[in-house]
C-alpha cells in the first residue's frame, strides 16, 4: 500500500498474522506514523517493511510531531521577539550556539535565551507556547510500523539504493521544499528508478 492504504496494510498485517503465519506480510510505501516505538520496532519481525522516501512529510506526521514543531516555531518566534527587544539580528553564529557575536556579545544572549536548546517552557515566554509545549509532552510518539528502508539517491555508479534506518529517523517534521511532493507515488517510482 502507500500512504493511508500503507498503514492500513501495516495494521492488518500485524492483526491478521496470528492466524495466517507467514502467509501475511506488508510492504509500505511511505507509511504514516501508526504505532509507538516498541511496537512499530516490533513489526519487523510480523513481516512488515516500510520503504521512505527521507524529505516526505508523511512518515513524519503525527498528532506528538506536529505538536513538536508548533512549539518550536513557537519558541523560535519568543526568541525573535527577545531579539528585536534587545536591538539586534541573530546571526548564524548566535543561532548555532556559537556564543555571540562581535556585534553580540555572549554576555547579551544570557536570560531566558539558549542557542540550541530544545522547546521547553521558560518564565517568560508567552502563556499559549507553553501550552502548545506541555500538550505536545502528554501525547505519545508514534512511527512508520516495522523494518525501514530509507530510499537513497543514485551512488556513483548510477544504481538506486537504499538503507536501513531506525524509527527515530522520522521522528520529526523536516521542513524542505519536496517535502509535499516527496509523498506522490510519482516520486517513490523515481526513488525505485522505476519510472523509465
Amino acid at each position: 500500500g502507500h500512504s493511508l492504504g500503507a498503514g492500513t496494510a501495516a495494521l492488518l498485517c500485524l492483526l491478521w498474522r496470528p492466524w495466517l503465519g507467514d502467509r501475511v506480510s506488508c510492504i509500505g510505501f511511505a507509511t504514516p506514523q501508526v504505532l509507538d516505538e516498541s511496537s512499530a520496532r516490533t513489526a519487523a519481525a510480523h513481516g512488515v517493511t516500510s520503504v521512505l522516501l527521507f524529505d516526505d512529510v508523511v512518515p513524519r506526521l503525527s498528532q506528538r510531531s506536529a505538536e513538536d514543531f508548533a512549539a518550536e516555531v513557537a519558541k523560535v518566534a519568543h526568541e525573535h521577539h527577545h531579539w528585536r527587544e534587545k536591538g539586534f539580528k541573530p546571526t548564524a553564529n548566535s543561532v548555532s550556539g556559537g556564543g555571540g557575536t562581535a556585534e553580540t556579545p555572549q554576555h547579551e544572549l544570557s536570560g531566558d535565551y539558549r542557542p540550541g536548546q530544545p522547546a521547553a517552557y521558560r518564565p517568560g515566554q508567552p502563556a499559549a507556547a507553553a501550552n502548545v509545549v506541555k500538550q505536545a509532552a502528554n501525547t505519545p510518539a508514534l512511527f512508520p510500523a516495522g523494518r525501514l528502508l530509507l530510499l537513497e539517491s543514485s551512488n556513483p555508479s548510477g544504481r538506486k539504493c537504499c538503507k536501513e534506518v531506525d524509527q527515530q529517523v522520522f521522528s520529526r517534521i523536516r521542513v524542505t521544499r519536496s517535502m509535499l511532493m516527496s509523498h506522490l507515488q510519482p516520486a517513490y517510482l523515481r526513488g525505485l528508478g522505476a519510472d523509465k
